[in-house]
């Protein structure tokens, strides 16, 4: 790529009516991160971008910036790029008037120029690798405006890619603008752009709402650019699960199902044996080393992170938990804000509350309640025992019943 002075928009201001909830629809969680954390750790990763504006509406400012300023070091993309964290700020879309009007809003702040790279923050399956796609396409070609698109055989709500005779793309329609014959059109948009501001400004300008949500769409940037004799390029992706956006709880299941299975099979391809994926459940941020193996109904959650050679069996949940290397969590395991030093064996049927701490061969079986405390080296409650608040030395074993 030529250019190094790439500007990201990501678009969260949507009110997400369809969400019924209180919690701005961009900041739902799939697979244990918001998914507007996706759409930053993409665009992040993208070679020449610099600096992100996160567009919001004023209604949930205050919730989306307190996110910001709470991502933590773990969130920072790990890359061969710099550490630094690129700079992000927000934006804010006045009123509720359409993707057109909440990117005029971001261009009219000052020093956001040149380059421009959009996207929603509600589609939390799209990769840098096609962001990066996008991004060559329109600098190599010299387009004003390109954009990313698939084809979705399925009946669907997005808005459908309208073509010439020589196969230039003239136009997009809205899926509640098309008309029958539209609709059967199988490509549809991703809703992701790369364009050149100081030609499309004006045409931001122009937009009007002659549509059936009388909003300012920004896919009529596209017939407005060709009408213009702007140069309009475009990059299709093959893989049509990538542009998935979510507008309701439902669409939500079905992007943290196929999140999840991403996040499994990046595991497996790195020695960790998943037993049956559909049936469990690891989020994005968990980390597991090779040679362990990961049963049915087993939930990791957060922060937890895993050794080699571990083993845990079926329906164990583990929530920020630290697990040394040959470690073993038994069947139907509660296991939460712990830490398990190496060769640790816990359950079946125990449950670790926060500040737990197992030393090296501890063991701790069924139906043993651990809170706050620590067990030496070598240590064992074997069954039915309360131990809180409590130090427990070396080689120590703590018989059944005892509290």
């Amino acid at each position: 790529m030529r250019r190094s002075d790439i500007t990201a928009v990501i678009l969260a201001a949507g009110e997400g009516k369809r969400m019924h909830s209180a919690l701005p629809k961009c900041l739902h969680p799939v697979a244990g991160l918001p998914m507007l954390e996706y759409a930053l750790r993409a665009m992040e990763e993208v070679e020449g971008i610099e600096r992100i504006a996160v567009v919001v509406s004023p209604a949930n400012r205050d919730v989306i910036e307190g996110f910001l300023k709470e991502r933590d070091s773990s969130a920072l993309p790990q890359n061969d790029r710099s550490a630094e964290r690129v700079l992000i700020e927000t934006v804010v879309q006045p009123e509720p008037e359409g993707t057109g009007s909440a990117l005029r809003c971001a261009l009219r702040e000052e020093g956001i120029k040149g380059t421009i790279l959009v996207m929603g923050a509600d589609s939390p399956l799209i990769t840098t690798e096609s962001l990066t796609r996008l991004v060559k396409t329109h600098l190599h070609g010299q387009a004003v405006l390109s954009l990313l698109t698939t084809r979705y055989e399925t009946e669907n709500s997005y808005g459908r890619i309208l073509r010439d005779e020589r196969g230039k793309v003239v136009r997009i329609v809205e899926a509640a603008d098309c008309s029958e014959d539209m609709k059967k059109i199988a490509e549809i948009n991703s809703g992701v752009y790369c364009m050149e501001s100081e030609a499309i400004m004006p045409l931001l300008e122009d937009l009007r709402q002659h549509n059936a949500q009388a909003e300012y769409y920004l896919t009529d940037l596209i017939e407005m650019c060709v009408k213009k004799g702007l140069f309009v390029a475009d990059a299709q992706l093959e893989e049509w699960r990538e542009t998935l956006g979510i507008n309701n709880r439902s669409e939500l299941a079905i992007v943290e199902h196929l999140m999840r299975m991403r996040v499994i099979d990046r595991l497996m391809k790195k020695g960790v044996t998943v037993v049956h994926p559909a049936v469990t459940y690891i989020d994005a941020t968990v980390v597991i080393g090779k040679e362990s193996v990961i049963h049915p109904g087993v939930r990791l959650l957060g922060k937890t992170t895993m050794g080699e050679n571990c083993i845990v069996e079926a329906y164990s949940t583990l929530r920020n938990v630290s697990v040394g290397s040959g470690c073993h969590v038994k069947e139907s395991c509660v296991l939460e804000e712990a830490v398990l030093e190496a060769e640790v064996t816990v359950g079946p049927f125990a449950h670790l509350r926060p500040g737990t701490l197992l030393h090296r061969g501890a063991r701790v079986g069924n139906f043993v309640e651990v809170k706050k405390s620590t067990l030496g080296p070598g240590s064992k409650a074997n069954h039915l025992a309360y131990i809180g608040d409590a130090e427990v030395g070396r080689n120590a074993n703590i018989g059944a019943g005892v509290i």
